[in-house]
């Protein structure tokens, strides 16, 4: 399996690499910039230079990241779970390894153009921009507040659209936004409980951050999940030997798509681990009574 990825990598590798940039992001820094338009307001001047400074920072992006860039986001608008898959788990990490290893990828502003300014895809770019930020580098406080506030438009998306998101990802990116967005609440508690080391800028956000990485706000996220997806019904109806037919009248329509029963099932998992935490093992061992501990691969998983 491995050298199959490998093969279908370098596969991917060559297939990017013959793509034209030019067509793509168009042909930055050559327009001219008369001084002597009349009546240009300080809004559009501003405008302006935050668009040449957005093209100036684009061009300064090895050819190879944006060729991946705009591969991933082929994947993503095809619904090409193979391809998302191989940019997630393989060329992710080789560019990081490459370009990005003590510093940033581009932020998501920067990017954007090769993306057709897509905002799903921009959410899930940032998801992956501060998951490295928080494993390679060191967050500073506007890295743990936007990366929330990232993870709040995430699932508000997930959890307030009117029909369900239909979404192609891989269940070790699904698994990874839960683990990781639990894991950012644990290091911001750890971070905002060391108020000697803070300065009067970080105390000040930290007295205006309300709600920013609470424990309610967390768990609120993990039950509504785990109620949108109908999962713990799901797990109940296929224990009991439902028919399909059966269990789709359960589960409802969002129940039904792997997407939202697979973030179910790795919340009800992040609740326990949420609970543990906290202290209340009592609760964090109810919220697994239907999970079988005693399954080396969850029967939804496989059927999704």
């Amino acid at each position: 399996m491995a050298a199959h990825r490998q093969t279908y990598y370098e596969e991917f590798e060559d297939e990017v690499n013959d793509g034209n940039l030019d067509i793509a992001i168009g042909n930055y820094g050559q327009g001219v910039y008369d001084a002597d338009q009349a009546d240009v307001s300080e809004a559009a001047l501003l405008a302006f230079q935050q668009q040449i400074a957005q093209q100036s920072a684009l061009a300064q992006i090895p050819d190879p990241v944006k060729r991946f860039i705009m591969h991933f986001y082929k994947a993503f608008r095809n619904n090409d779970l193979q391809e998302i898959s191989v940019a997630y788990e393989s060329g992710w990490n080789r560019l990081t390894e490459k370009h990005y290893q003590k510093v940033e990828w581009p932020e998501a502003e920067i990017i954007a153009p090769l993306v057709d300014e897509d905002p799903i895809f921009l959410i899930l770019y940032k998801e992956l921009y501060f998951r490295h930020v928080y494993s390679r580098l060191s967050p500073n406080v506007d890295d743990r507040f936007h990366s929330y506030e990232n993870s709040c438009e995430l699932f508000n998306l997930l959890l307030n659209s009117e029909r369900p998101v239909l979404l192609a990802l891989p269940d070790i990116w699904l698994w990874d936004i839960i683990d990781e967005f639990i894991y950012q609440f644990q290091s911001f508690c750890l971070w905002r409980s060391k108020v000697k080391s803070k300065n009067e800028e970080e105390l000040a956000l930290l007295a205006e951050g309300g709600q920013m990485w609470s424990c309610y706000s967390v768990l609120n996220v993990l039950y509504s999940l785990i109620q949108k997806s109908q999962i713990n019904e799901y797990l109940k109806a296929t224990q009991e030997g439902k028919s399909a037919e059966e269990i789709a009248e359960l589960v409802g329509e969002y129940g039904m798509i792997p997407l939202y029963r697979s973030l179910g099932y790795f919340s009800v998992i992040g609740l326990l681990r949420v609970h543990v935490l906290l202290g209340d093992y009592t609760l964090a061992l109810k919220v697994m009574d239907r999970i079988e501990l005693n399954q080396k691969v969850p029967g939804h998983l496989a059927e999704a």
